[in-house]
């Protein structure tokens, strides 16, 4: 957010028309300005506090008019993204706490990032936000045959499709040697 303030800017030949159109006295060769009458392409310093960690930081006007939202580093920035997602998560599961809902639907109740994908956002295409969101809140991810396991317990169109690839590839081995 930008820190309402106000500027000493010194009159030139290029500025005082459109100080003057802004409604300024412009008979001195400096004037007090309201931060809101700088041009956007001003490139006077000003204060901007920022959205994540509320730091106070300066910054030309013409970078800070351009966007809503400011912030003090790259790392408040992503910090501030996340958390935002974070909020969004919990909101498409219902205002849940997103650490307890993925535990309970990951570890309790064995459920695949793409099952959980499926219920939270409809598709099974974000799974690797779902396994994201697992690592980022602690929950262990399973890892190898414990994951494979659990993507074969009810799930019977798996089981047809594995034997119908069996039964392809059996087909097509060479069995000379056999004989």
């Amino acid at each position: 957010m930008i820190i309402e303030q106000g500027l000493t800017v010194k009159l030139t030949k290029r500025n005082i028309e459109y100080y003057k159109e802004k409604g300024y006295e412009v008979d001195t060769s400096e004037i007090l300005v309201d931060i809101k009458d700088l041009p956007l392409q001003s490139s006077y310093i000003v204060f901007v506090k920022c959205d994540n960690c509320d730091k106070i930081f300066q910054k030309e006007y013409k970078s800070v008019s351009k966007y809503k939202k400011h912030y003090c580093s790259k790392e408040c920035q992503s910090e501030y993204k996340s958390n935002l997602a974070l909020k969004d998560f919990e909101r498409r599961i219902g205002g849940q706490d997103a650490y307890t809902y993925l535990k309970r639907e990951y570890i309790d109740k064995q459920k695949t990032t793409r099952q959980i994908s499926l219920d939270v956002y409809g598709t099974k295409g974000n799974s690797p936000n779902i396994a994201s969101w697992i690592k980022n809140l602690g929950i262990e991810l399973r890892q190898g045959s414990e994951a494979v396991k659990i993507q074969w317990i009810d799930n019977e169109e798996r089981r047809k499709q594995a034997a119908r690839i069996m039964r392809t590839n059996l087909s097509k081995i060479d069995r000379s040697f056999m004989q």
